[in-house]
């Protein structure tokens, strides 16, 4: 299957995109919601989410989860040997691994090193059969600002720019995101109008 083909269609902008990133609207996350519409609902899965601590969050986690593990690196992740010291803390329950991964506007924050850093480490800590969520940019901006994505429901989102704008690195296309998050294998990805593009991976039996 062709990239054209994985990704299809840009999905229709809705009202609450009207506006840009920026102002912190609403959007719909079709690939979070077909992340979720792949796991069984009975609280036995183990989840690593990148983004911070939040009462909702956890909630709509917990319908699917006996354990959600924050690592809270983003908006604004460590660099360097604290990127290192931050990932090396991320370790599931004694006996268990993780088997959804929640990545929220990270690799778009840093080098290309410190991306498979990232990833390696994800590997490390998850079993086979794991599914990967992650949102990277897509747009063609100069700029950029990290964002601070708050889940609302299992299908919609609100993402907050926080911090001063910063220089965008080179937009991570689907082949580079491909060979980024082996061994897991990309099996949808969705352009959104809002600038972003959403995965959805997972790592084979």
């Amino acid at each position: 299957m062709s990239w054209l083909d994985r990704l299809g269609s840009s999905v229709p902008k809705t009202k609450a995109e009207e506006a840009e990133v920026d102002d912190g609207k609403e959007r719909s996350a079709p690939g979070l919601a077909s992340l979720f519409a792949a796991l069984r609902a009975d609280g036995r899965h183990t989840v690593l989410d990148f983004g911070p601590a939040e009462g909702r969050r956890l909630r709509l986690l917990g319908r699917f989860a006996r354990q959600v593990r924050f690592a809270a690196l983003v908006p604004h992740p460590p660099r360097g040997t604290e990127l290192t010291a931050a990932l090396g803390g991320l370790e599931p329950d004694p006996g268990r691994r993780f088997d959804v991964v929640l990545v929220w506007d990270l690799f778009d924050r840093l080098d290309d090193g410190e991306r498979h850093e990232v990833v390696e480490r994800i590997v490390d800590v998850t079993a086979a059969g794991a599914r990967l969520y992650a949102v990277v940019e897509s747009s063609d901006a100069v700029s950029t600002r990290p964002i601070r994505t708050e889940l609302l429901e299992l299908d919609r989102v609100r993402d907050e720019p926080v911090g001063p704008p910063e220089p965008a690195r080179p937009q991570l296309l689907p082949a580079q995101m491909e060979r980024l998050l082996a061994p897991f294998e990309v099996v949808s990805g969705v352009s959104l109008r809002s600038g972003l593009r959403e995965y959805v991976a997972w790592r084979p039996v």
